[in-house]
């Protein structure tokens, strides 16, 4: 019985140990298991943040293919460069001895400048407070109503039958002028309007302006050494600019994946404001005391209207680089703005066009009896890209 009850304990103490050791080994193996699965799974996760940090497409500042040039300083160097060539071409429509006449004659030269830089601005400023507009839209308005004026101006004042040398001149010297009024503007409006959700950085907007000034003065000095080819030049170069500052403001939104969100007051304003403008600057220029013809109240008024877009998008794409959602809702405006002058600008031009050919719109007294053409433009002495007819103005424009 002994030996049977020892061979039963030996029996038992070996299922309890292989029982054990079993046990042990489950463990060791789940142990193992769950340890791999871990370091898997870590893996995995590591190397899926990798990818996503390499493939970001916010990830702006970063740099392309690993020292390359940022999307953001492509961005920047290709917007320097588009507004660039077409400072130039806006210099190509002044001739200095145009510019000469006008310092003479100064009335209805320094009427328009004036309305453009000053009443301009103001009338921005008030239909974004009427609309209770937020302050980064409102900042919009503000840039483009302080911007100087366009070279679709120019267009328009010629098939208007305006003064367009008094445009080309006014549109060169508000550009040059505007280096230091839309700072000065914007910084009024920052203080007044106590701005404090964002920074409006004026050194960065002082540099771009600045910038302008070469190239616009590099196309006066081509039209004064080449004036029967600044025609062409000018087009060419205004034209291209114009549409690649489009493209570029479209490539940038698709690049970082932001969404255009307009709202009905961004809408409103960049509908009404061109006709305000217009209506308030000829109304402006009927003052007893100025006594300007009605080619040069034509002209002042379609001058400070037509807003220079180009110029307002370089300032907000160079200078706002570092907070890309606020940079994109000032921007709206101005674009917003630039269709509806441009839709503006063509309705009534055929309007004038017809009215005129149909016995609607007729002549004042002073544009038919104003002089004729001298031949400087037949000599090519002076800008070729559109009738020069300053000379013939000496009757609307005196001392």
């Amino acid at each position: 019985m002994a030996t049977s009850m020892e061979m039963s304990t030996m029996a038992t103490s070996m299922d309890m140990s292989t029982s054990m050791e079993m046990s042990t080994s489950m463990e060791m193996s789940t142990s193992m298991e769950m340890s791999t699965s871990m370091e898997m799974s870590t893996s995995i996760e590591m190397s899926t943040m990798a990818i996503g940090n390499a493939t970001t497409p916010g990830n702006m500042n970063g740099s392309a293919g690993g020292g390359g040039l940022s999307q953001t300083t492509i961005i920047y160097i290709t917007t320097t460069i588009v507004v660039g060539i077409g400072m130039i071409g806006i210099g190509c429509t002044v001739h200095y001895k145009t510019l000469w006449y006008y310092l003479k004659r100064p009335k209805a030269f320094l009427t328009g400048v004036l309305l453009q830089l000053l009443l301009v601005p103001l009338i921005g400023w008030a239909m974004a407070k009427m609309f209770r507009m937020p302050q980064a839209q409102a900042l919009g308005v503000m840039i483009q109503g302080s911007c100087p004026g366009g070279t679709t101006s120019n267009i328009v004042v010629y098939w208007m039958d305006g003064i367009v040398d008094l445009s080309v001149v006014m549109t060169a010297t508000s550009t040059l002028l505007a280096l230091g009024t839309l700072p000065l503007w914007l910084f009024i409006f920052q203080s007044a309007e106590n701005i404090t959700s964002f920074v409006i950085p004026f050194q960065e907007i002082g540099i771009t302006l600045a910038c302008l000034v070469v190239p616009l003065c590099f196309g006066v000095i081509l039209n004064w050494k080449f004036p029967k080819k600044a025609a062409l030049i000018s087009r060419v170069l205004i034209i291209s600019a114009s549409l690649a500052i489009l493209v570029i403001l479209i490539v940038t939104s698709v690049l970082r994946r932001q969404a255009f969100i307009v709202t009905w007051k961004q809408v409103v304003v960049a509908c009404i404001m061109p006709l305000v403008t217009f209506i308030v600057g000829y109304l402006a220029v009927l003052v007893p005391c100025v006594k300007l013809g009605g080619k040069a109240r034509r002209t002042i008024s379609l001058e400070i209207a037509l807003q220079n877009v180009q110029v307002a998008a370089a300032v907000i794409q160079l200078t706002f680089t570092q907070n890309p959602l606020l940079q994109l809702q000032i921007l709206l405006f101005p674009l917003l703005y630039y269709i509806f002058q441009v839709s503006y600008a063509a309705f009534f031009t055929l309007l004038f066009i017809v009215g005129k050919k149909k016995g609607w719109i007729k002549p004042d007294e002073d544009e038919v009896n104003a002089p004729e053409l001298d031949d400087r433009v037949k000599k090519g002495t002076d800008n070729p890209t559109y009738t020069n007819d300053a000379e013939a103005m000496k009757k609307e424009l005196p001392l």
